[in-house]
């Protein structure tokens, strides 16, 4: 059976599974893995096979307030071609 957790609880937190971090930040739980992956979201893995991944509550806000480059729109212009002569 699932565990549930309501908002308040989420968001007294200091440190997040990867399912309450999920939750806090309003995203599906594979999301976090590639963050995580990816060097984006900063967790630590913990336990006997390091299974379990915990991530600070200051990670989850860097990686909320962190500049990103927007993404790319279907109607932007690619790469200029050379043409030949």
């Amino acid at each position: 059976m699932a565990k549930v957790i309501t908002k308040q609880a989420v968001t007294d937190l200091d440190v997040f599974g990867i399912e309450e971090c999920a939750q806090y930040m309003g995203v599906n739980p594979r999301t976090i893995y590639q963050l995580l992956r990816a060097g984006q979201l900063v967790g630590r893995r913990i336990g006997v096979r390091g299974k379990t991944w915990k991530i600070h509550r200051d990670a989850v806000r860097d990686y909320l307030m962190a500049p990103r480059k927007p993404p790319l729109s279907e109607e932007a212009p690619g790469p200029a071609r050379k043409r030949r002569a």
